[in-house]
């Protein structure tokens, strides 16, 4: 994954958050939620941010569903 992707985050059955990439190996993940993992007209900066952690390849693997490529979700600014 590039810095500054979102993905759909499968947090149980039916149940997604975004994760925003950002400077490797590092993942931000947001206080919001959907259960179809279509989002619209989102600006993550104006979105709370909950924590930030170092992700490998189990994230990915199990954890990621899709990438997130809505035009209207717009990716936070501050990526460090």
């Amino acid at each position: 994954m590039e810095k500054n992707d979102l993905v759909n985050i499968l947090l149980r059955d039916d149940l997604y958050t975004i994760g925003q990439m950002l400077v490797s190996p590092a993942m931000r993940f947001y206080d919001i939620s959907n259960t179809d993992r279509i989002w619209n007209d989102i600006d993550l900066n104006n979105v709370k941010p909950l924590f930030r952690v170092y992700v490998g390849s189990v994230i990915n693997k199990y954890l990621i569903h899709s990438k997130i490529k809505f035009p209207t979700v717009v990716s936070s600014y501050d990526i460090y």
